[in-house]
C-alpha cells in the first residue's frame, strides 16, 4: 500500500481507501505479558530463628505469598532447619496451609537441603520464558561447598536466588544466592531492602 505514494494515480486511490478503511494494514504491538515463573520462599526455622526473627520471616514469607497470588504465580513455602521441616505448593487461587505459619523452631541450618529441593521443585514449572525464583530467609549459615553446583542448576532452570539475611555478614549468604540483603533489625526495613525483596 506504501508503495502506491509513489504514483500519483494510485495514490488517490490509496487515500480513499483509507477513508473508507480498506486499505491493507497490520499493526505490530505487545499485548502479551510474558508470565514470570513461581515463586519459592525457603524459611529459616532453626533454633536462632524463635521469637521477633521467625515472626518478621514469616510476615515477609506471607507477604511475597500476597504478590505471587497476584501476578498469579505458583507459590511454594519450605520450612527448614537440617532437614526440611514443612512443604506446601499453592496455586494462584489456592490457600496457604494454617500449619505452614506455624512451624516450631528447632535444629540447626542446612541451605544445601532446601536450595535442592526448591530447584526440585522449579524443575516442575519449566519454560525459557519463564523466570523464577527463590527467596532464602535465614540469619545463618551453612558449609557453601554445594554452593557452586546448585548455583549452576539454578542458571540452568532460569532460576534466581535472593538471600535476605538476618543480622548475618553478605558474604555468609553469598555463594547461595545471586543477590543478597541484610536486615540488621527486624523491627525496621529501609526502602531499599523492601524494594529488592518484594519485587522478585
Amino acid at each position: 500500500e506504501l508503495v502506491k505514494f509513489t504514483r500519483p494515480m494510485l495514490r488517490l486511490a490509496l487515500m480513499r481507501d483509507l477513508l473508507e478503511h480498506q486499505a491493507v494494514q497490520y499493526r505490530l504491538s505487545g499485548t502479551e505479558i510474558l508470565g514470570k515463573g513461581p515463586i519459592v520462599v525457603a524459611l529459616d526455622k532453626s533454633g536462632s530463628m524463635d521469637g521477633p526473627p521467625d515472626i518478621w520471616a514469616t510476615a515477609v514469607a506471607l507477604a511475597l505469598l500476597d504478590i505471587a497470588q497476584h501476578q498469579r504465580r505458583p507459590f511454594a513455602l519450605l520450612a527448614f532447619d537440617e532437614g526440611l521441616k514443612f512443604e506446601a505448593v499453592v496455586q494462584p487461587t489456592e490457600a496457604l496451609p494454617e500449619a505452614g505459619l506455624f512451624v516450631p523452631c528447632g535444629g540447626g541450618t542446612s541451605i544445601a537441603n532446601v536450595v535442592g529441593r526448591g530447584l526440585e521443585l522449579l524443575r516442575k514449572h519449566p519454560g525459557s520464558l519463564r523466570r523464577a525464583d527463590i527467596v532464602i530467609v535465614t540469619d545463618g549459615g551453612s558449609d557453601p561447598s554445594p554452593a557452586q553446583a546448585l548455583r549452576e542448576v539454578a542458571r540452568e532452570l532460569g532460576v534466581t536466588i535472593l538471600g535476605v539475611g538476618i543480622g548475618v555478614e553478605p558474604n555468609v549468604l553469598g555463594p547461595w544466592c545471586d543477590e543478597v540483603q541484610v536486615v540488621s533489625d527486624v523491627q525496621h526495613m529501609d526502602d531499599a531492602t523492601a524494594e529488592k525483596v518484594f519485587t522478585v
